[in-house]
């Protein structure tokens, strides 16, 4: 790893409050080995977390990615990139004020590389252990005691901007880490700016065919293997229970003990869904159960099937279509076992 440029800032935010106050260095920290060493602890404990894939929202008063673009468009010298990161952290002050439970910390920007990389990083950090932030007022400048260790596993909120994806618009080329699992944090990715190409209303939908190809879990209290509309039931729960946050690793582990299954069987379905993501919740209706009893006939299937149209009231008449070749030949087997007996 190369460091190029680091900068510290301090954000303050009591939480409970709608007030904010900013503490903002006025020169970048010197290039030695304690910095560096700080830029790869930092970028090491955000390879180990998980993260989303993203771009940039490039609608108007979008204060970030103008910025930042009007920062790369520049000559890039040290006094513009003091003066990106002095605007972005003021921006985000404002945004943080209108978030009680939110709270603030040091606002860790820096450019470097890795593999020949360009990044720019930009990390959040609240109650470190194992390093001192001081204020050094004659130089106005925060500053990290240089005897202590950082403990990077306090790493609150952060995100990465791989630069030659970005100068070729190539992809998604912001990472975001996601520490909370709810709206909290949802100010951090609204004052990057990030907007995934899919929305989370397709992230759901695809989930919800991805899990009709994936084998059937079994039941924890019984032991037995779950039918597809018990399982389906049951993953609602689960999403609801953590917010909407979906996370395939932990979703595997919860429901199989193998973090990777859902993984695996995304990729070998070529299914477009990120390992993280906010479910839609009208989506997720689509893996809700009818139980329709009427006139002697009881009918249960997912919503979903009703959606898709498998499942239907005919345009004329009164009768309930339903298309299905397993259900056609099921029924007609065991009628004609009833039938034998």
């Amino acid at each position: 790893m190369e460091l190029y440029r680091i900068i510290i800032h301090e954000l303050s935010k009591v939480r409970g409050q709608n007030t904010a106050e900013t503490f903002l260095s006025n020169s970048l920290l010197p290039n030695s080995e304690i910095t560096t060493g700080l830029v790869e602890k930092l970028n090491n404990s955000y390879n180990n977390d998980k993260i989303i894939y993203a771009v940039f929202d490039e609608g108007s008063g979008r204060t970030f990615p103008s910025n930042f673009r009007g920062y790369k468009e520049s000559s890039q010298s040290e006094n513009e990139f003091i003066d990106f990161s002095k605007m972005m952290v003021n921006n985000l002050r404002e945004l943080i004020s209108l978030v009680t439970l939110a709270t603030g910390g040091f606002l860790v920007f820096t450019e470097y590389s890795v593999n020949g990389i360009g990044f720019l990083g930009i990390f959040l950090i609240r109650d470190t252990q194992g390093v001192i932030f001081n204020r050094n007022e004659a130089n106005h400048q925060v500053e990290i005691d240089t005897i202590t260790y950082m403990n990077t596993e306090k790493l609150a909120m952060a995100c990465r901007i791989h630069i030659p994806k970005y100068l070729s618009n190539d992809g998604r080329y912001i990472t975001f880490m996601r520490k909370g699992q709810n709206d909290v944090a949802d100010y951090f990715i609204k004052w990057i700016s990030a907007a995934q190409p899919e929305s989370s209303k397709h992230f759901t939908e695809r989930l919800y065919d991805l899990v009709s190809l994936m084998p059937l879990p079994n039941d924890f209290e019984t032991g037995e293997q779950l039918d597809i509309n018990t399982f389906r039931e049951k993953l609602v729960r689960y999403i609801k229970d953590r917010g909407r946050m979906v996370d395939l690793n932990e979703m595997g582990n919860h429901f199989y003990e193998d973090e990777n299954i859902f993984i695996y069987h995304r990729d070998m379905n070529d299914f477009e869904i990120d390992n993280i993501f906010r479910a839609d919740g009208k989506a997720l209706n689509k893996f809700n159960q009818l139980d329709v009893k009427a006139d002697g006939i009881q009918l249960k299937f997912s919503r979903g099937a009703y959606n898709s149209g498998k499942v239907r009231p005919a345009d004329e008449g009164d009768f309930v279509i339903i298309e299905s070749a397993i259900l056609k030949r099921e029924l007609v087997r065991q009628v004609e076992q009833n039938n034998q007996n």
